[in-house]
């Protein structure tokens, strides 16, 4: 059986978004992961600024990019993406 790769999901840390509310994202994202059993399947990883800092907080997962995530809604975000991807995370 072969193993699905691995959900890029990239979070800004540069300053504008860091402090518009991604350290809150980081967070909640990473709770989320080990809660729900998908450490394995995303890789979670922090980057630097993606030149969109007006729109900020933003993230990415794969080739998409999210503008004003907050902690409230991201995890929204990426089960909606996984979803996509075919990932069940509430199956894990």
């Amino acid at each position: 059986m072969q193993k699905q790769p691995k959900v890029e999901v990239c979070i800004c840390m540069g300053s504008s978004c860091f402090s518009r509310g991604n350290n809150s994202v980081l967070t909640v994202l990473k709770d989320y992961l080990k809660n729900a059993g998908l450490e394995e399947a995303v890789k979670l990883q922090g980057c630097l600024c993606m030149d969109m800092c007006k729109r900020g907080p933003n993230i990415s997962i794969g080739t998409d990019h999210y503008d004003k995530v907050d902690a409230a809604t991201v995890v929204d975000v990426l089960r909606h993406r996984l979803k996509e991807l075919q990932f069940s995370p509430e199956e894990s």
